[in-house]
């Protein structure tokens, strides 16, 4: 009886030189589209975080003439937002009432009776600096364009105010990202006091 053995050889296997290069290839494209995403991303949530704040210091100002006495701020007779192209929002109490005198303040915070509450809104995000109010269509009072807005509240009626003056219906202001041309929009209306920020 013979047995025929036959001794398994193992077969070569691996990679060649170019299917290499295609994985790493392959790999590359992968991750800067994934990072280009990622950023695009980033700049938009730093976009819609700018307009957010803006948003919420407007619904302070509110609040804050609703409620009629701010702790800090006891005598003020009414309350605001004050916004000038490109990055300056600065939330305010106004102690005189003098509704046609919302001022500009010195570096002290202070003028006309008109007080600083806290630090300016900021726009900025993180490392995100590229986000201000639209140099061409950033702040718009019933679709005319304007480079600064005083937007108040007169206390406890919560009347609002722009520029001192019970007339004018919708204030529009834009923000863009210079990265990515991106924009948001926050709207106030003065007749309801409905304030609304694109997410």
């Amino acid at each position: 009886m013979y047995f025929n053995i036959r001794v398994l050889r193992p077969l070569k296997s691996g990679f060649t030189l170019i299917e290499l290069m295609i994985i790493v290839a392959i790999v590359g494209i992968l991750t800067t589209v994934s990072v280009t995403n990622f950023q695009a991303g980033q700049e938009d949530e730093a976009l819609r975080i700018g307009a957010l704040r803006i948003a919420d210091g407007l619904r302070t100002a509110q609040n804050y003439a609703q409620s009629g006495i701010h702790q800090s701020y006891a005598s003020a007779r009414a309350y605001g937002v004050y916004i000038k192209k490109p990055d300056t929002i600065i939330l305010f109490a106004d102690k005189t009432g003098d509704a046609d005198k919302w001022g500009v303040w010195d570096t002290n915070g202070q003028q006309n009776g008109d007080e600083k509450i806290g630090e300016p809104i900021r726009l900025v995000v993180g490392s995100r600096k590229s986000i201000a109010i639209d140099t061409q269509n950033g702040i718009a009072i019933d679709g005319v364009n304007q480079n600064e807005v005083h937007i108040g509240f007169r206390a406890l009626t919560a009347s609002g105010l722009i520029n001192g003056k019970s007339e004018g219906g919708i204030v529009t202001i834009t923000l863009r990202s210079s990265k990515n041309n991106n924009t948001k929009k926050v709207t106030i209306n003065r007749l309801t006091g409905r304030v609304d920020a694109e997410y």
